[in-house]
C-alpha cells in the first residue's frame, strides 16, 4: 500500500477534518490531521485537542485510531513490540538467550541478585537459558524491570520486555 492509498482508507473518517501530513514508518503509516475550523483560521482557540494520528497498517490496510496522549513513536514501538499500536509495556521481561557464558558460577550469583530468587531457583533459570529455553521475570514496576534488562545484559544474557 502506498501513502495515497493508506490516505484514501481514512479519509471516510476525516470529516470536519484535513490530512496535513503522513509520516512513514517502514510497515505503518501515521496520518496527521486538524479540525478545518483550525486548518482555516490557525488559531489556537479553533484547535480541537485529544485526537493522535491515525496508523495505516501497510500490509493489511488496517486502521488504527489513537489519542494525543503519547507520541507517535510510542505507538509505532508498542506496534512492534506485541502487534498493536494499543500495546503497553508490563513489569515482566523475557530472557531469551544467554549470548555469552565466560563463568557460569557469576552468572548464577548475578541472576540470583537481579532476580529475587533463591540460588536453586538462579541455578535452574541459567540451566534453562543454556538449554535455549525462554524464562520470564516478574519485577514490581515497569521501571524495575529496564533496569533488569540492563543488569541482565552485563552478565551476557539477552532480555526484553513484555508488552501486552
Amino acid at each position: 500500500m502506498n501513502e495515497e492509498q493508506a490516505k484514501a482508507l481514512v479519509q471516510p473518517m476525516m470529516d470536519g477534518c484535513t490530512i496535513i501530513d503522513v509520516e512513514d514508518f517502514d510497515e505503518l503509516y501515521a496520518i496527521y490531521f486538524v479540525n478545518n475550523e483550525y486548518y482555516e483560521s490557525k488559531d489556537l482557540n479553533d484547535l480541537k485537542i485529544g485526537a493522535g494520528p491515525i496508523f495505516v497498517e501497510k500490509e493489511t490496510g488496517n486502521i488504527f485510531s489513537t489519542g494525543s496522549g503519547v507520541s507517535a513513536q510510542f505507538y509505532v514501538k508498542a506496534y512492534r513490540e506485541c502487534g498493536s499500536v494499543y500495546g503497553r509495556p508490563s513489569s515482566s521481561v523475557l530472557m531469551n538467550e544467554l549470548i555469552k557464558n565466560d563463568n557460569p558460577k557469576a552468572c548464577i550469583v548475578e541472576l540470583k541478585h537481579i532476580s529475587g530468587k533463591t540460588m536453586a531457583e538462579a541455578k535452574n533459570i541459567y540451566s534453562d537459558l543454556v538449554n535455549g529455553n525462554s524464562v520470564k521475570l516478574d519485577f514490581d514496576s515497569e521501571d524495575d524491570a529496564e533496569k533488569a534488562i540492563e543488569k541482565l545484559s552485563l552478565i551476557g544474557i539477552y532480555a526484553k520486555l513484555i508488552w501486552r
